[in-house]
């Protein structure tokens, strides 16, 4: 149903493991079954326009979710309903992105280093 949704770039998890998240070339999968179903969230770009490679999920909180995408961050507190965005200040691509597990609002971001040439 989801054309290149088995490329999976990155999986993220709540505490209990019962909510999953997955950044595919298709977009974000979400299943709320330990993985057993999925269902495709809307997000801001057409499905398979942007490549997410940073995904967290607030560990406490399933509603909160997080990726970057190039270089824009994309922020939901609705499980995926509506979407905020922020331009990053860097021309690096974003690797990772880490919530914070004691500090639910701190939010790392790892950047790539430079190619040298």
């Amino acid at each position: 149903a989801w054309q290149n949704a088995l490329r999976v770039n990155t999986i993220v998890q709540n505490a209990d493991s019962s909510v999953v998240l997955a950044a595919t070339a298709y977009g974000l999968l979400r299943s709320e079954d330990f993985g057993v179903t999925w269902d495709a969230l809307s997000l801001l770009t057409s499905p398979g326009q942007v490549s997410i490679r940073a995904l967290d999920i607030d560990p406490t909180d399933a509603n909160k979710l997080y990726y970057v995408a190039g270089f824009t961050f994309y922020r939901s507190t609705d499980a995926g309903a509506t979407w905020t965005t922020q331009r990053l200040p860097t021309s690096r691509e974003t690797r990772t992105l880490i919530v914070d597990p004691s500090a639910k609002d701190v939010l790392y971001i790892g950047v790539a280093t430079p190619v040298k040439s």
